[in-house]
């Protein structure tokens, strides 16, 4: 190796160590939070629980609205749509032109 390939591959192996020292510091680093910080944080988790409830009863009554509203369909008919299921399935799809330059 020329002396500038091993000044590059030890600049190198040195900023893999501090990347991994700086990874290693950031994981052990502990914060502690005041009181005031602990009651914000707690405020927010108290909100942020009550929208998620809220958006999850919305989507359970949504769909309970749109049970209601279909109808329930005959032997014939849904033996109808399951054939029609079946060949677009097993059809091939187009496909389009490539672009020619």
């Amino acid at each position: 190796m020329t002396r500038h390939e091993r000044r590059g591959a030890l600049a190198l192996v040195l900023l893999a160590v501090m990347v991994v020292v700086a990874v290693y510091l950031m994981r052990t680093r502990t914060h502690q939070l005041t009181p005031a910080e602990q009651l914000q944080m707690r405020q927010f988790e108290l909100v942020a629980d009550s929208l998620h409830q809220a958006a999850d009863s919305a989507k359970h009554a949504t769909k309970t609205k749109q049970k209601a509203k279909t109808r329930p369909r005959s032997h014939n008919q849904a033996k109808g749509k399951q054939q029609n299921k079946n060949k677009s399935q097993n059809a091939p799809s187009r496909m389009d032109p490539v672009p020619q330059f």
